[in-house]
């Protein structure tokens, strides 16, 4: 219950912190008195965004006793978590490549979930413009692989962002990567960084799947 309350408040961090920083760029032009109705618009969505991000960390939290939501199609939940996760990072283009038997089922678990997005929210951090995930599953496992095109991790640092909080943030608490990695890990999965020839991160997430006769 600690990791899944861990995993849930490092999610709402990611979620919030886009839309605050939107806050106070607006902010700022309200000091020097260059707001329109436009920038009122967007600071009360994002306002709400926030309000939103929080109650549901309430409503999770105090469910977190029952935290499975049963076991689903693995294909429709990989789909739905990205078509959300794409609505909070509208900016960010996202490509994907998605290939497996359609018989597989996962336990959709909101931890899992919560996992996953931290990982995204983390590739798109490294980088905005661009991400591409990539999964390919069978019956009983699945690997997806988040790909990024930033400018990589330090290899002396790369192995220990997963084991312990890391973070080349400024603001960055660094527990996104580490709880995901406990998460996924009590799950039964595996996940390994490593730095692509060609630029950027690779996150390579391992889950196993159930399938029903």
């Amino acid at each position: 219950k600690l990791v899944s309350l861990g995993a849930l408040a490092a999610s709402t961090a990611h979620e919030m912190g886009t839309p605050l920083g939107t806050i106070q760029l607006i902010v700022s032009d309200l000091e020097e008195n260059k707001i329109t109705k436009q920038d009122i618009d967007v600071l009360l969505q994002q306002v709400a965004r926030c309000k939103k991000a929080l109650a549901e960390m309430s409503t999770t939290a105090g469910e977190l006793h029952n935290e499975n939501d049963g076991v689903v199609n693995f294909e429709e939940y990989l789909d739905q978590l990205l078509e959300s996760w794409q609505k909070t990072r509208p900016n960010v283009h996202l490509s994907k490549n998605l290939l497996g038997d359609k018989s597989a089922r996962v336990v959709a678990s909101k931890t899992l979930s919560k996992a996953l997005i931290n990982l995204l929210d983390n590739a798109a951090d490294a980088s905005p413009e661009s991400v591409l995930i990539e999964a390919n599953w069978e019956l009983d496992k699945a690997q997806l692989s988040i790909i990024d095109h930033g400018n990589g991790i330090d290899p002396k640092l790369i192995k220990e962002i997963c084991v312990r909080p890391y973070s080349t943030k400024p603001d960055g608490i660094g527990l996104g990567a580490f709880l995901a990695h406990e998460i996924i890990q009590r799950l039964g999965g595996a996940i390994k960084l490593s730095n692509r020839k060609v630029g950027g991160v690779e996150t390579l997430i391992t889950l196993p799947l159930q399938y029903v006769k």
